[in-house]
């Protein structure tokens, strides 16, 4: 019972740092225009090595194979 009580605080702060970031880290506005962060990122798969560069949310790793993520590397585009 606590540790599921202290998964829903940890959750619950978590939410709320997030609601009270400013807009202008979460995304920024050029003219009429919302510009949401980017970034490029690639997964290192256990038995099959780095994939490649992903972004705009695709699916990095494998799906249905059982196999682990090893590791993420992640980039941001220069602006």
């Amino acid at each position: 019972m606590k540790n599921k009580l202290y998964r829903l605080a940890v959750m619950l702060v978590t939410i709320l740092m997030v609601l009270t970031l400013p807009q202008s880290i979460l995304a920024e506005t050029i003219g009429t225009e919302t510009v949401l962060p980017t970034a490029n990122y690639r997964t290192h798969v256990q038995n099959i090595g780095w994939q490649d560069w992903k972004s705009a949310g695709q699916t990095s790793g494998t799906s249905g194979q059982s196999l682990r993520s090893e590791n993420t590397k992640t980039t941001s585009p220069q602006q």
